[in-house]
Order: structure tokens, then sequence, then C-alpha cells
């Protein structure tokens, strides 16, 4: 598990490298990972890409995103190459900043399904004015965790 843990933090380093560079700059706040450079995944899932996007910056793509005002909307995708479908399923839950995970009417976990036509397929999003805390987006396919989107709420 801590191989495929970091072979998974090398490949996502590797792909904010290029994919900042492919964006022309990033957020000093947060990473940036393009869907056009996907990360490599088990054969459960191959090429699957997860991300968020931003309402206020939808034209760049994040693994975490730190909101810098009081009223926002993110959403996460996720994406597999045309031909090709995948079946997940995508769990949300908050850690507060002390580390304990806490209970919130956001918790959920719903399941999910790739498109055929290998556009990007939206999971799950958040909006408004949301309590302080770091809001996971782990998204799961045959019970191996894929990608864990964060959004950061300071």
């Amino acid at each position: 598990m801590k191989k495929w843990l970091l072979f998974l933090f090398i490949t996502i380093v590797a792909s904010l490298v290029l994919g900042l560079s492919a964006c022309g700059g990033g957020n000093s706040a947060s990473t940036g990972n393009s869907p056009s450079a996907p990360s490599s995944t088990p054969s459960s899932a191959p090429e699957l890409v997860a991300y968020l996007t931003a309402d206020n910056d939808p034209n760049k793509y994040y693994d975490s995103y730190t909101v810098k005002t009081d009223e926002f909307g993110v959403t996460a995708w996720v994406q597999i190459p045309k031909g090709k479908t995948v079946s997940g399923a995508v769990k949300f839950f908050k850690i507060n900043y002390d580390g304990v995970i806490e209970k919130t009417p956001w918790d959920s976990v719903r399941g999910f399904k790739t498109n055929s036509n290998g556009e990007p397929v939206s999971i799950s999003g958040m909006s408004g004015r949301i309590p302080p805390g770091i809001y996971h987006f782990q998204i799961a396919v045959e019970d191996d965790i894929l990608a864990d989107l964060k959004l950061i709420i300071p």
C-alpha cells in the first residue's frame, strides 16, 4: 500500500508540473492537475482522471483548492478516455483542523459512471457559505481509492 501511495504521489507531482506548464502558471494556494495529462491508475480504472474546478476559475483544474472568498462554488469531475466506462463511488466527508473527522449534513457516498464519449462527468459539488475545514471528495473504483480531492476552507 505504501508503494502504491508513493507511486500515486510521484505521478500526481509529475502531472502537476506538466499541467502547470501547459496552463501557463498556477495558483500559489492550490495545486493544479490538467485532465489532458491523466495519471496512471490500476487496471480496474485505466486512465481515470479526477479533478476539481472552481466557479471563479473555470479554466484551472485542481487536486486541492483553497477558498479565498466567503461565496464560492466547486465541482468534482471524473473522466476516462473515449470508448471506455468506469463505475465507482465518491465518498464526501470533512476533517477539522485538528485532524478529526466531523459529521456534517454533506457526508455521503454516491455512485458514479463515466461517459463512453470521453467527456468529463460531474460527480459532486459545493457552493455558498460552508464552515471551515478540509472537505474530501474521495473517489474509489472496486474498493481502490484512486483520488482524494480536497476543498480547504480557512
